[in-house]
């Protein structure tokens, strides 16, 4: 039975998603989907690796870090991160220091990493079952900052952010496009795709994720083409409400696009039947029942 006491803060979240006997006490996270990640976790930390429990945390740090996720950072450094590698600082051991650079370049964009990094990480005496363990790491890690993220926007918590290391990247002279910025000052992924001139086709359902990464879009609903263009021409307010059913507001500019679940002065946003009660604008009705907080 999920637990009485609703989690407070992201940590709290966090905390009841990954601890043996924490229950989460919101009705939006599936029971299989909260026994996979645990169980995810368990098999990465909790199981003897190639590499220490206290590498693999303060790699999670390291990752958590790049991605902006405090809870995740500060869970993997309670659970005994090695300082030493989670540290901004240069670490002293060579071997520590290129799984940490495989992770900076990981974390911020795969498609750095080319058979160089792997041929250093081979010097620095790793195997390819360490590679194979770290790229694991990383898709854990990535699962449990989307998820924690969510969660605590759905639970109305403050999120947890993390700054970004100071360190710079490993990235061998290389220069992408910049992707301009979030509405949190946060630096968006460089344009790779562009740089390398390929094309990559993402079947995704997160929308800014794609705004972020896309320079077009393809809007599917019921197995018809609803909306086609660039992220501001395709992930407009009424295409949005029309095949997700859920009020929201988009915020687009000139180098980016962001869109969120509106909520109106009752704290409520309005989904399915509700929507009828906007204008062809987006406002509310003048004859629209008040909505009550719930």
């Amino acid at each position: 039975m999920p637990s009485e006491t609703a989690p407070r803060t992201a940590h709290d979240l966090l905390d009841a998603i990954l601890a043996p006997a924490g229950e989460v006490a919101t009705d939006v996270l599936r029971p299989a989907v909260r026994e996979h990640t645990r169980e995810a976790y368990d098999a990465l930390y909790r199981t003897p690796r190639v590499l220490s429990a206290p590498v693999l945390h303060a790699l999670a740090v390291v990752t958590a870090a790049w991605q902006g996720s405090g809870a995740l950072a500060a869970r993997h450094r309670a659970e005994g991160a090695d300082p030493s590698l989670a540290a901004a600082d240069a670490t002293a051991d060579p071997a520590l220091a290129a799984l940490r650079d495989h992770v900076d370049l990981l974390s911020v964009s795969p498609d750095l990493v080319t058979q160089e990094d792997q041929q250093r990480l081979a010097e620095a005496g790793h195997d390819v079952t360490v590679v194979v363990l770290i790229s694991q790491l990383l898709a854990v890690e990535r699962h449990l900052q989307r998820l924690v993220t969510g969660l605590t926007v759905l639970a109305g918590l403050e999120v947890s952010g993390a700054l970004a290391p100071s360190r710079a990247l490993r990235a061998r002279g290389r220069r992408a496009e910049h992707g301009g910025t979030t509405r949190t000052g946060r630096t968006r992924p460089a344009v790779y795709t562009r740089e390398e001139r390929i094309s990559a086709l993402i079947a995704i359902h997160d929308l800014n994720h794609a705004a972020r990464y896309c320079d077009q879009i393809v809007v599917l609903h019921g197995g018809r083409l609803v909306a086609d263009g660039s992220p501001a021409e395709a992930l407009r307010a009424p295409v949005l409400r029309s095949v997700y059913e859920v009020d929201v507001e988009v915020d687009a500019r000139e180098d980016a696009v962001e869109v969120r679940p509106r909520i109106d002065a009752a704290g409520f946003t309005r989904t399915g039947a509700r929507l009828a009660e906007l204008d062809e604008h987006g406002g509310i009705r003048a004859d629209a029942v008040a909505a009550v907080p719930r």
